[in-house]
């Protein structure tokens, strides 16, 4: 007797799977015994005599293995509630699964499906960051990466505001550079794919050139000498200053961050009138001046305080 039936997700029902030797079979019978599936047969007569055995099959499931094309799993039973139920296991794309019944006879009394598909993932990045806008050191370019999952195969373009470039691939971790920006020119990139339900998706991602950082030559700072254990006094200016840099001090100040970091108001830092007190140091200590831009890019300069000479009572 050939088997015809199948259990789960039934993309293959009705065909034959396995020729399975029977004599006058009277009745098959599915069961699952700790975790594993077997499948029985009632033997009735071989045409000689009705003292004869048989057989029980067990289920070796084929596995859904890592892509989206191999043989399906059948899986038997009842797999409700949780935590029952069977893992997919780790795959890339969309599967549909499908649960059908049959009657006794091997029709299908009734079948649902599900579908289980990938979310998108979408990331573009210039110079490794994804997060926009992402800057730049004036007069440079940066480069522009980007990689899917979970999208159409082929769906995928990037273009840009700087010119009218289409760049059609799903993935790119080779890159394209951007064009050279300078101080506060800008160029947006756009990553538009298609999903694996047909659904549009995208990300954009905008590149700045940086403000520039301040020059040394617009930078001061000195620290006076002091005896050891006393606190030494700081005086600083940084002239030329534009919104998008921040400047410290370091080590911190007395007073807390805020006398050591510039509050972002007007064009020059400097110094209250008569400088203002570093922490308490027991031996040389340098202290820097440092602006940033947003790019990261910094320039800085450093003064000594140092150490006056004690004298010990002999």
């Amino acid at each position: 007797m050939e088997g015809s039936q199948c259990f789960g997700n039934g993309a293959a029902c009705g065909e034959v799977f396995q020729a399975v030797p029977t004599s006058g079979a009277a009745w098959w019978e599915p069961m699952t015994i700790g975790g594993v599936v077997y499948l029985g047969v009632a033997n009735y007569f071989n045409g000689t005599t009705y003292s004869i055995n048989s057989s029980v099959m067990q289920w070796l499931p084929s596995g859904c293995g890592t892509g989206d094309s191999e043989t399906p799993t059948v899986w038997t039973g009842d797999q409700s509630p949780s935590p029952n139920g069977y893992q997919t296991g780790v795959f890339s794309g969309l599967r549909t699964y499908t649960l059908s019944c049959n009657w006794l006879d091997g029709t299908t009394a009734s079948s649902t499906s599900v579908n289980v598909v990938v979310l998108p993932q979408l990331v573009l990045s210039a110079n490794g960051s994804s997060t926009s806008p992402v800057y730049i050191t004036p007069n440079t370019s940066a480069l522009v990466q980007w990689s899917t999952i979970g999208i159409q195969q082929n769906s995928c373009s990037v273009t840009n505001t700087a010119d009218s470039s289409v760049w059609a691939a799903d993935n790119n971790t080779a890159g394209y550079p951007t064009p050279v920006l300078a101080d506060q020119q800008q160029v947006t990139y756009t990553l538009a794919c298609t999903d694996l339900q047909g659904a549009p998706q995208s990300k954009v991602l905008t590149v700045i050139g940086a403000i520039p950082v301040p020059q040394t030559a617009d930078m001061t700072i000195s620290a006076s000498r002091v005896l050891k254990g006393t606190r030494p006094t700081i005086q600083w200016s940084a002239q030329n200053l534009r919104e998008g840099i921040s400047c410290g001090i370091t080590p911190l100040l007395q007073g807390g961050s805020g006398i050591s970091n510039w509050d972002g108001s007007g064009t020059s830092w400097s110094s209250p009138f008569g400088g203002a007190l570093g922490p308490v140091i027991t031996a040389a200590t340098a202290f820097t001046l440092t602006c940033t831009n947003e790019a990261g890019d910094a320039s800085s300069v450093s003064a000594t305080a140092t150490l006056l000479p004690a004298f010990k009572e002999l």
